[in-house]
């Protein structure tokens, strides 16, 4: 089934979208970093004590699951919407994947960065 969907609302639920990653992205950096400069602790103390022993095992796990930015992906989504829209078009058509995509901001990558970033979020009580 195709939609005609105003390209004005699309663009203020995919800015919405944006600023709740962002806002989530900030959160999970924050609680990262904190996690980070620990584990260079521990590791710099453990290379003190016995260097033949110290293990950046830690600190390699943090470095692989660091938060995700999805600030282009959005981006590059609302900037073609903003062109359609400033060359005079005002509705565009989308199908029902297209739909949860943008709407329910459903998208592989999305979700991908919910769950990296939900290991920090859900870490960090002061917020």
């Amino acid at each position: 089934m195709q939609l005609t969907v105003p390209i004005n609302k699309a663009l203020e639920t995919l800015h919405r979208n944006l600023d709740e990653h962002i806002t989530e992205l900030k959160k999970a950096n924050e609680v990262w970093t904190e996690e980070v400069i620990e584990a260079l602790g521990k590791m710099r103390d453990a290379m003190r004590r016995d260097a033949l022993h110290a293990s950046n095992a830690e600190l390699s796990q943090l470095f692989y699951q660091k938060p995700i930015d999805n600030r282009a992906n959005y981006s590059k989504f609302i900037g073609a919407l903003e062109l359609a829209r400033d060359g005079g078009q005002t509705t565009m058509q989308i199908d029902e994947e297209d739909y949860d995509r943008m709407f329910a901001d459903n998208w592989d990558w999305r979700r991908h960065s919910k769950t990296i970033n939900a290991t920090y979020t859900a870490k960090d009580i002061r917020h």
